[in-house]
């Protein structure tokens, strides 16, 4: 084989898995990241930009007693991972993007393989989507606001 060719297919290879999560519905550019690729080992995968109908959660459970250590009011974490055609995720492919807090990162990741999506469409029939997700739990002190109203979303973002 001539050298020349490895970067052509290495360039093909990518392209194929690329044009799996081509076509986006919402008419941007819908490609895969190179972070991505680590999805791409165990089948064609998608991403939610690239499907008629993204994988929804239908149940979702969080570790209890999640509290931020003293002197912090803040723990976040965000996750990639695969859904799969019946709507389980696929505990390998969990991935921890960033966190503030690897300790929450890795009690929320334990928990990731139970819950449960509606499976993304493509053409009526199940695929396999990669789901990203951030998980905060927060502490607020002195929250004014309408009594009887909860808060905004917003006094929440940590």
């Amino acid at each position: 084989m001539r050298l020349w060719l490895i970067p052509v297919l290495a360039s093909c290879i990518g392209c194929a898995a690329g044009c799996a999560g081509a076509g986006g519905r919402r008419g941007t550019a819908c490609l895969f990241e190179s972070r991505d690729s680590v999805f791409l080992g165990s089948g064609p995968v998608y991403l939610a930009c690239a499907v008629d109908q993204a994988a929804r959660v239908e149940r979702e459970y969080l570790p209890s007693g999640l509290q931020p250590p003293a002197g912090r009011t803040c723990l976040s974490a965000a996750f990639a991972f695969v859904v799969d055609e019946a709507g389980a995720p696929e505990g390998p492919t969990i991935r921890v993007e960033r966190t503030n807090d690897p300790a929450f990162a890795q009690a929320i990741a334990s928990v990731i393989p139970s819950w449960r999506y509606r499976a993304a469409q493509v053409s009526g029939q199940p695929v396999r989507q990669i789901v990203r997700v951030v998980k905060q739990v927060a502490i607020t002190y002195g929250v004014a606001g309408v009594p009887g109203q909860r808060p905004g979303a917003s006094s929440f973002n940590c």
